[in-house]
């Protein structure tokens, strides 16, 4: 027939079809986004145990090259006085100072803020999130009730299960301090104190934490935790009784263990109520 115009057929989608493929994406994100979040934690809380195993091994290494005395809380971030020289040639302080999964710490404002020494002996201000163990790490200037003390710790008066013992760990500024002299991971106040459970893992959070052994575990929370790990959910900290005996003899708990006790040594009695090492 003249004037007939065959057209071809078109192949595009249709509307219905199109907002049925953006449907399906969408349920496919939905379904996908926590799972690809939690593998994200996941890798932050493997680097951060990378990192601190590093502070393990610095550790053990300056206690060789320094007849058995553990390292100066006050000064780990110092090149020539702390850790860094032993974690490498070219080693940044402010990478070895905060953990990757720190993102939490860093929008409540709890990380600390340090100016150690570097290696060329000037200091800068750097962010800190992993935190020392007080009582089995030395200290140049420990604070007491009779004002600041050194506190020097010899590798072998750590008595004790050593897999128990925890040297560095998460850490946040708790409460926040503008110029923090140092960074020591511990409950305070029958509370949360500097004890940072940022890490994915059992429902509460987790701290990962290196120990007297040289082996990297965690601190899994077995009380109630908000945000993100940072506070306690509920009033107080479960402090253990009797830490102080007749006498002022001074006992500690894993994993913040030992204590010196008077006359009897360096000792632990058990375990911190409220965490569980692993």
């Amino acid at each position: 027939m003249k004037g007939l115009v065959l057209r071809r057929p078109r192949n595009g989608f249709s509307l219905v079809e199109l907002l049925v493929v953006i449907g399906v994406i969408a349920l496919l994100i939905s379904i996908l986004l926590p799972t690809l979040n939690k593998a994200r934690l996941a890798a932050r809380s493997v680097a951060c145990k990378s990192m601190l195993r590093q502070y393990a091994r610095a550790t053990e290494m300056y206690t060789i090259d320094n007849k058995g005395w553990m390292p100066d809380s006050h000064k780990f971030l110092n090149y020539d006085e702390g850790l860094p020289r032993y974690m490498g040639k070219n080693v940044i302080i402010e990478k070895v100072a905060r953990c990757v999964g720190d993102q939490i710490t860093e929008e409540m404002s709890r990380l600390g803020l340090f100016t150690p020494t570097i290696a060329t002996g000037e200091t800068y201000e750097v962010k800190v999130s992993y935190g020392a163990g007080e009582n089995s790490l030395s200290a140049s200037a420990r604070p007491t009730s009779v004002g600041p003390r050194p506190f020097w710790v010899k590798r072998n008066f750590l008595k004790g299960d050593s897999t128990k013992i925890m040297i560095w760990a998460d850490w946040q500024n708790n409460p926040a301090v503008s110029n923090p002299t140092v960074a020591v991971v511990k409950p305070i106040n029958n509370n949360m104190g500097s004890l940072c459970f940022r890490h994915p893992g059992s429902g509460n959070g987790v701290a990962n934490a290196a120990f007297l052994d040289g082996h990297v575990g965690e601190l899994h929370a077995l009380v109630k935790t908000k945000a993100n790990g940072h506070d306690l959910a509920e009033d107080n900290w479960p402090i253990p009784e009797g830490e102080r005996s007749v006498g002022g003899a001074q006992y500690k708990y894993y994993p913040f263990g030992p204590g010196k006790s008077q006359g009897v040594g360096y000792i632990v009695k058990g375990y911190w109520p409220g965490i569980e090492i692993r």
